[in-house]
């Protein structure tokens, strides 16, 4: 299907978040994610992992068609669900419209704007519903590292869930190796501890690694956390 038209209507409630250290005037990013504009305009619904403030860290969130970052503060979190309500001081943009994941079914087609693999442009990838499951839309289409916090539209352009995971078959196997013991051997080549090496290795790994699977929430699960959500 074509969704020129749907993504130039939705294009503008679209928003990358990043999460940084403030240093002045300067905001130095530390992690990238995206979100989706709600409620008023001056609202953000993304991830609460995409939102990780520990070690002073603030939020930014960009302004559409722009370059300019609004910081912005957590008006609500639910770690377990995995989302997040951001709030700024100005209008960002058009909201989005959200309706209700209920009518969604397998095998209709979907879309998700965002910022995968840390793009620095708005990305759209295309799929359909693949499975249901009681929290989940599960999704036939590559989401990546960046695009948690991301909205997934409807044929029409309306928020039906939120993605929040890519599906980890290997990915768990990667995490069993990094949780596992790499400490380390006293053994080094030129100065360079391989264990080190193998370590940034399966972190590469594990970030990139796709296997055409993606996860997002339901908006009626969101719903039943922000009830004026929809």
């Amino acid at each position: 299907m074509d969704f020129s038209q749907t993504y130039q209507q939705i294009e503008n409630s679209v928003v990358m978040v990043q999460t940084g250290i403030l240093d002045g005037n300067s905001f130095n990013p530390m992690g990238v994610g995206t979100g989706v504009i709600v409620l008023d305009g001056k609202q953000v619904l993304t991830c609460a992992h995409c939102v990780n403030t520990q070690m002073g860290h603030c939020i930014g969130v960009q302004i559409p068609g722009t370059q300019t970052l609004q910081l912005a503060r957590i008006k609500y979190i639910d770690i377990q669900l995995d989302i997040a309500l951001l709030e700024v001081n100005v209008f960002l943009g058009p909201p989005a419209t959200i309706i209700s994941s209920n009518n969604m079914m397998v095998g209709m087609e979907c879309f998700v704007v965002g910022y995968p693999n840390s793009i620095m442009q708005k990305t759209l990838l295309s799929g359909h519903v693949a499975t249901i499951s009681s929290q989940h839309l599960v999704l036939d289409c590559s989401v990546n590292h960046g695009n948690s916090g991301g909205p997934l539209f409807d044929i029409n352009g309306n928020v039906v869930g939120i993605v929040n995971a890519k599906h980890g078959g290997i990915d768990a196997i990667l995490e069993n190796l990094l949780n596992g013991n790499l400490g380390a051997s006293g053994v080094y080549i030129n100065g360079v501890d391989p264990n080190a090496v193998f370590r940034e290795i399966l972190i590469g790994m594990k970030k990139n690694l796709n296997l055409g699977i993606g996860y997002a929430i339901k908006t009626d699960e969101i719903k039943n956390l922000i009830q004026n959500i929809y």
